[in-house]
């Protein structure tokens, strides 16, 4: 991943990654959901402004899925990084505190809700 050490310890740490055995293995030793977070951690790490995830979270259990939800909405904050993320949980959405839900109703309509029209 891109930048000093630091930078790479903080970005394993907002993805959940912060055991030594995570830290000192390759991706190719994780178990899946560690995989999923490494990808979080990297796409942390990329100059893009836009940061896009599909299933967001859904391989994780809901605990941990919170906990990275809840940093990256720290993490968002403090950057001004977007992420835009696609997920079939609203457990989430107390953590991530998105400033626009989408909702795909079943019937086919979509639903646009905005952070200020709460």
């Amino acid at each position: 991943m891109p930048g000093g050490f630091l930078d790479t310890l903080r970005n394993l740490s907002n993805a959940g990654l912060t055991d030594v055995f995570c830290v000192l293995n390759s991706p190719a030793n994780l178990s899946e959901g560690q995989k999923y977070r490494y990808r979080i951690a990297k796409a942390l790490a990329d100059d893009k402004q836009f940061i896009f995830a599909d299933e967001f979270c859904s391989q994780l259990d809901r605990v941990t899925a919170a906990v990275i939800s809840h940093n990256l909405r720290k993490f968002a904050t403090k950057t001004g990084k977007i992420f835009i993320l696609a997920s079939s949980h609203d457990d989430l959405l107390a953590d991530l505190l998105p400033e626009v839900i989408v909702i795909k109703h079943l019937a086919g309509d979509a639903e646009v809700v905005y952070k200020n029209q709460r």
